[in-house]
């Protein structure tokens, strides 16, 4: 007798949806709801609860971005180009 899914699992081509801040200025994202931020250090990407101090003092506004990955900078070539990191500088009011 071949199972099916279990009654709470999700549907066949469900994708989990992750909400994110973009950070353009420091090209850092932060994902609110698993309290993480993806950030470069050196030439790799890293995760961490919480930002090196060169990166806090220096974040300026953020874009939301909705997400089918929770890998965020797989995505990164497009947001450096869609994002100016100027256009996102601290104490200026990002474009809409």
């Amino acid at each position: 007798m071949k199972e099916g899914p279990a009654p709470r699992a999700p549907k066949e081509g469900y994708r989990a949806k992750h909400q994110y801040r973009y950070y353009p200025y420091c090209n850092v994202y932060h994902e609110p709801s698993r309290g993480v931020y993806f950030y470069m250090k050196g030439n790799e990407w890293t995760v961490g609860t919480s930002l090196p101090t060169r990166l806090q003092s220096s974040s300026g506004s953020y874009v939301n971005l909705d997400m089918d990955t929770s890998k965020p900078y797989e995505h990164n070539a497009e947001h450096l180009k869609q994002y100016p990191k100027e256009d996102y500088k601290a104490g200026k009011v990002a474009k809409k």
